[in-house]
């Protein structure tokens, strides 16, 4: 019998949405071992995906790489699809997390390889990995690269005429890319960051509420702590409310 995955995946996104961590963990770590049971590596995959982003976001590094390493065994022995370019941007993403920028590296240009093997570079998944990658650049201080990456992420969302909020995300990572260079643009970014997240549609759900988390530090990073604050209060509202 194979894993319900899509069902797994919902209820995941249901206890994220109420920011419940420790429900979240317990409903990955039981899917896993039934994948494992089960036999069933596609399910498998898919599971240690969301494990390695859930492990990122709480900063548990050890799970985190435990989760990567199955993940790229079953990667290594399957045929390259779409939908694997955004697993290796999610482990790209954790690793550079963790400061393992050669590893974050690698894995990224394993994603580009496959976003241009099926000609996806228009898509709101290709945005995200420039956005991700354009992050690790400016960590290795190559202003010029970052740059690029957040532009060509903030083009390719506009396009698509959605994600509001990670067009507020690309904002404020070119501000901390550039904040050396040239401080009155970035005051101009955090602007137009907080017009964008203040532009989003309603319902706002617990993804938008991740997105303000992720947010708030940095705004208050760069003296903003009405907006900080601002950010950080509706995101808890969004949490209590689901």
């Amino acid at each position: 019998m194979s894993v319900p995955i899509m069902r797994v995946i919902d209820k995941l996104d249901n206890l994220l949405a109420s920011n419940d961590i420790k429900g979240a963990e317990d409903h990955l770590c039981y899917w896993e071992k039934e994948a494992r049971k089960e036999r069933d590596s596609s399910s498998l995959l898919s599971i240690c995906n969301e494990q390695i982003g859930f492990y990122r976001r709480n900063r548990d590094d050890d799970k985190a790489l435990k989760a990567i390493d199955t993940a790229l065994e079953i990667l290594a022995e399957m045929e390259v699809t779409p939908s694997c370019a955004a697993i290796f941007v999610n482990i790209a993403t954790t690793y550079k997390g963790m400061g393992r920028y050669d590893e974050a590296m690698s894995n990224y240009l394993k994603a580009e390889d496959v976003f241009e093997r099926y000609d996806m570079k228009k898509s709101y998944e290709y945005a995200a990995f420039l956005n991700n990658r354009g992050t690790l650049y400016s960590d290795l201080n190559d202003r010029e690269n970052a740059v690029k990456d957040l532009d060509d992420a903030v083009r390719i969302l506009k396009d698509l005429g959605t994600n509001k909020a990670e067009i507020a995300v690309s904002y404020i990572n070119k501000a901390h890319a550039i904040e050396k260079d040239d401080p009155d643009q970035v005051e101009m970014l955090l602007d137009m960051a907080w017009e964008e997240l203040n532009a989003v549609p309603y319902p706002r759900g617990g993804e938008y509420a991740f997105v303000l988390s992720k947010c708030a530090p940095s705004f208050e990073y760069f003296g903003r702590k009405f907006e900080a604050d601002a950010l950080r209060e509706v995101s808890d509202e969004i949490y209590q409310g689901n």
